[in-house]
């Protein structure tokens, strides 16, 4: 019993992966945006609870222009987890800019003691690639792009707005 006839050959195939792997790795370029904590803002309180607003600034190092999509991420007071987020960012970087964003946080009342108490935030910022190759690889599912987001920081620390 003979094998049937490929139109290809396996080195073929092999020169095809190598060809495909080394687009990924040049089409999709962009660096990815810094975040850096800058502050924190109260923006409102009740009985209940506390909602600030954490600001950062985002810098695009790159030659394009990065469009910011969502943040993912979550707070804790003193080691418990008190809050997970989802936020559109709906922001555009310049490029070689830096501009400003702020994430809402909701922290229950009962955090607040007399004691300074920090929290934390850690999460990603996902991003839109400037490039079409990197752009058709996230609409078909294959790529997802993002970028680690922290911050700490001392309830004494809150500015009021």
């Amino acid at each position: 019993m003979s094998t049937p006839a490929h139109w290809y050959s396996r080195h073929m195939l092999l020169r095809i992966c190598i060809l495909f792997a080394a687009s990924v790795v040049v089409g999709c370029s962009t660096r990815a945006p810094i975040t850096t904590y800058k502050h924190s803002l109260a923006s409102s309180s009740s009985d209940e609870a506390i909602a600030i607003d954490a600001v950062f600034h985002v810098s695009n190092t790159n030659d394009e222009p990065i469009e910011l999509l969502l943040y993912e991420y979550a707070v804790s007071v003193n080691g418990n987890r008190v809050f997970e987020g989802l936020h559109e960012a709906k922001l555009t970087v310049p490029r070689w800019s830096i501009i400003e964003s702020q994430l809402p946080i909701v922290i229950p009342i009962e955090y607040f003691g007399s004691d300074i108490t920090e929290w934390q935030l850690s999460g990603t910022l996902s991003y839109v690639e400037s490039d079409a190759f990197a752009d058709t690889l996230r609409k078909a599912g294959l790529s997802k792009p993002s970028t680690s987001i922290r911050a700490r920081d001392t309830f004494g620390a809150i500015r009021a707005e």
